[in-house]
């Protein structure tokens, strides 16, 4: 009877942000327990699993009670707000590194004055504000689409079960919320690179006191940042949801199965299509002016096509891998 209010317990908590849920479930199971108590005195026997059972049923579906408690009165309601500010903490702080790396290699140049060191910064600054909105409006907007749209697993209080509660153990828990995290971290810092910092991807030399950027991507490269940015940030949205839901289900499984396809059919046409690493004459002419001769550069090309398919190559083989483990466990072995 107890593993009952346990999971019970746990299962209100887990709808719960960190700071109220431990207050919470203690509150929760002192009242169970009492009511509880009080049953079995006017029963006149020790309480059994019909006792618990009708006790939680009256007392309302998980989610329910803790939405008693936590009311969503945001457009991120409590539920996702933990998630997502585990998100937007190391995105933030990632945009922030970037943007010191750069400020840093900007006022290496020698003959820099104090005031123009001081407009680099105060550029530097805003560039950073404005990345940190933009990317905290994208992270609002995915949230509060989840927070309204996304299926809550709730069922009629007369329908709904205690019985079928999850059992409190670890592997009750399929879901690894860290690997679903960096995974959406890393989709938003790849959104941000290639797309407010893709024209600053290339070489970057110190020669002589200077720093010299020598870009080396060709404007086919950045036909194809549209196509995996859609890629990033639908899945970005798919790691979201099966946050929110808890467990992979053989939607969300099919569903990344998709976007693996997509990545893989969006790797083998870079892979077989015009190169993306180009050495134009305005390259050539600032890597010469970087110290390097005409023969080394030709060797830097021939290693960068090298590098970038290999690289290519190897997301093929991951994707079909992923996709592949995607179709099974979602038709084959579900997990839920």
């Amino acid at each position: 009877m107890n593993d009952l209010i346990d999971r019970y317990v746990a299962e209100v908590g887990r709808h719960l942000p960190d700071k109220l849920r431990p207050d919470i479930e203690r509150e929760i199971r002192s009242l169970l327990e009492d009511s509880l108590e009080d049953r079995s005195r006017e029963a006149g026997h020790p309480p059994d699993e019909a006792m618990v059972v009708a006790l939680l049923k009256e007392f309302g579906e998980p989610q329910k009670v803790a939405r008693s408690y936590a009311p969503p009165r945001y457009l991120v309601g409590p539920t996702l707000f933990p998630t997502f500010i585990s998100i937007l903490k190391p995105v933030v702080v990632a945009i922030g590194a970037g943007f010191l790396i750069s400020f840093g290699i900007s006022v290496s140049r020698p003959g820099l004055t104090l005031s123009e060191s001081g407009l680099i910064l105060l550029q530097s600054l805003a560039s950073f504000w404005q990345a940190s909105l933009m990317f905290f409006g994208i992270l609002t907007l995915v949230f509060a689409i989840l927070e309204h749209t996304a299926p809550r697993g709730e069922s009629k209080d007369a329908d709904w079960d205690p019985r079928k509660l999850k059992p409190v153990t670890p592997e009750a828990s399929r879901v690894s919320s860290a690997s679903l995290l960096t995974g959406i971290v890393l989709n938003i810092i790849a959104l941000f690179l290639f797309n407010v910092l893709g024209n600053r991807i290339g070489l970057y030399i110190y020669d002589g006191g200077v720093w010299h950027f020598i870009p080396v991507l060709s404007r086919v490269f950045f036909l194809y940042v549209p196509w995996f940015s859609a890629i990033w940030a639908l899945e970005i949205v798919l790691y979201s949801w099966v946050l929110r839901d808890g467990s992979w289900k053989v939607t969300s499984r099919l569903a990344s199965a998709g976007l693996n396809l997509l990545g893989l059919i969006l790797a083998l046409v870079m892979l077989t299509g015009p190169s993306i690493v180009e050495v134009t004459p305005q390259t050539l002419a600032a890597l010469q002016g970087a110290g390097l001769t005409e023969d080394v550069v030709k060797v830097l090309e021939t290693v960068f096509q090298i590098a970038y398919r290999l690289v290519l190559v190897f997301v093929v083989i991951g994707k079909a891998a992923d996709m592949g483990k995607d179709i099974y466990r979602g038709l084959w072995k579900p997990e839920a």
